[in-house]
């Protein structure tokens, strides 16, 4: 694993120590951590970008309805996150081995998602394949194959991807020392947002086009297997290189008692089965038995609808604007790159006037921004007019954005147990993940009111420009997270807010 100072290591000629947990730190030791984690999540943003930015413009144009475009963007990868995301997380925080709680998780499973972004890069090839001379698999033609095999893959990464994504969030919990939780979340920001800018500026643009990098290669092939080895490489090599320290024992499932069919004669697999079944007991009792963590969730699942129809975003642009993929390439590397300047300042902002309270203001400023995208529903102003108003949307809500989302991850840690964190992540991610199952079907419903029109409720068809009523979709789900968002902030206040918050205990009403 690393060779970073710990509570075990020998003594170091820079005397300043700094703690996670039993890790210590050396300055030194700091910094080496934070390089390493600076380089996992710069592999990691760059991994998580090329997806979801081209995904539903490439099924498009493979000719997938919208409702196929949700359920594959959307809808089954909230399926599997909902089923495996508790799993992971409540065995992961009670995991004891040698290479600590997190990085079992994401040192298996790694390496299946770097091959999936590569195969993802040949679906064409594979459904070619499969079609064979016959030109069909099962019924299916060539152009049907594009979409199924497409999706086959998006799936099987995203079951892969479930470990890593959970786990990664949690190991900057367990390894960073918590007074610098919000400078070093600065820091991966302005690192991450780097990341989107070179995207943005040299792959996006490019990554459809019909023009090649390479003769006889599409550049969506250059751009996933490249992706598929940067990540499995550079990631794995940071897995590597940042080690966790020691944790408590975690209380024993069924308190070291036997359960009901242990005790009935059936051995160890009733010990399996009754523990799976106090597994259950002891995370519904920890997790869902307070009211504060109860808007805690709710928040974040009316949140979660907001983005449930957010894959429309970017054909709404394309599509209905007129805006082409280079001048958002060029808008969002951009705004990417000023916003790194913002980065600094808005982690002093946020660590002078506490996480807490930052996001609350500026989580009212953003609805605004709901509100003025609406103008798009009754006013075109040409192709090169809506791409200056996006920009002056982008730039106007910049400063707040840079702030506010800065502030969102210290203070989720901040509201949440650090002994059960990733408990409750993956609890809030739970119930996210089952509103986008339902959201992202309602979703595309939603759309086809528009895009079909609707006899019966009156509503004509809008064509392609049924995306631009997005907004309207927004700003009802974000006025909704706001009131549970205030009764957080009530809760949050009462229970010590900036004088020394404690979490709601186990038990307690």
């Amino acid at each position: 694993m690393s060779t970073l100072p710990t509570s075990g290591s020998p003594a170091s000629s820079d005397p300043v120590t700094y703690r996670a947990g039993t890790l210590k730190y050396t300055r030194l030791g700091l910094m080496q951590m934070l390089v390493w984690l600076l380089w996992g999540d710069f592999i990691f943003t760059l991994m998580e970008r090329v997806l979801p930015s081209v995904m539903a413009l490439l099924l498009k144009d493979l000719g997938a309805s919208d409702m196929t475009i949700q359920l594959l963007s959307r809808t089954v990868s909230s399926v599997l996150v909902f089923c495996m995301s508790p799993i992971v997380s409540f065995s992961s925080d009670r995991h004891r081995g040698r290479y600590g709680r997190r990085m079992p998780y994401m040192l298996w499973t790694t390496p299946f998602v770097a091959v999936c972004l590569i195969l993802l890069g040949f679906y064409k090839d594979i459904s070619l394949w499969l079609v064979g001379s016959d030109n069909t698999f099962f019924g299916m033609d060539i152009a049907t194959m594009y979409i199924f095999t497409f999706g086959v893959l998006i799936i099987a990464f995203d079951v892969f991807n479930v470990f890593v994504n959970d786990v990664w969030f949690y190991l900057f919990n367990d390894v960073v020392p918590p007074q610098f939780f919000v400078r070093f979340q600065a820091i991966f920001r302005m690192v991450g947002t780097g990341a989107s800018a070179v995207y943005s500026f040299f792959i996006f643009p490019n990554i459809l086009a019909e023009w090649q990098w390479f003769d006889g290669v599409d550049n969506f092939k250059v751009v996933l297997v490249g992706a598929g080895i940067m990540y499995g490489v550079g990631f794995m090599l940071m897995c590597y290189m940042v080690k966790e320290g020691k944790y408590p024992k975690p209380t024993p499932i069924n308190d070291g008692k036997k359960g009901t069919l242990e005790a009935a004669g059936l051995g160890a697999l009733g010990r399996r089965f009754d523990n799976v079944v106090a597994s259950i007991k002891i995370y519904t009792k920890e997790c869902f038995t307070h009211r504060f963590y109860w808007y805690f969730f709710l928040w974040n699942m009316s949140l979660t609808m907001t983005g449930a129809i957010g894959t429309f975003v970017i054909l709404r642009n394309i599509k209905s604007l007129g805006i082409s993929m280079a001048q958002m390439g060029s808008l969002w590397g951009i705004t990417s790159i000023v916003s790194i300047f913002l980065m600094y300042p808005a982690g002093w902002i946020a660590d002078k006037f506490h996480p807490v309270r930052v996001y609350y203001v500026l989580f009212i400023v953003s609805i605004s921004k709901s509100v003025l995208e609406g103008v798009w529903i009754f006013w075109d102003f040409g192709p090169m007019g809506n791409f200056y108003y996006m920009i002056i949307l982008s730039f106007g809500f910049m400063p707040f954005y840079a702030v506010r989302d800065l502030a969102a991850g210290p203070m989720q840690m901040m509201l949440l147990p650090k002994e059960r964190y990733g408990q409750f992540c993956s609890a809030n991610g739970m119930f996210r993940s089952l509103v986008m199952i339902g959201g992202s079907i309602v979703g595309a419903l939603f759309m086809g009111v528009f895009s079909d029109g609707n006899d019966l409720l009156g509503v004509d068809s809008m064509g392609i420009n049924a995306y631009r009523m997005w907004p309207v979709w927004d700003l009802i789900w974000m006025l909704i997270a706001f009131v549970f968002l205030t009764l957080l902030y009530r809760e949050w206040k009462k229970r010590g807010g900036m004088n020394g918050f404690t979490p709601p205990a186990v038990g307690e009403k």
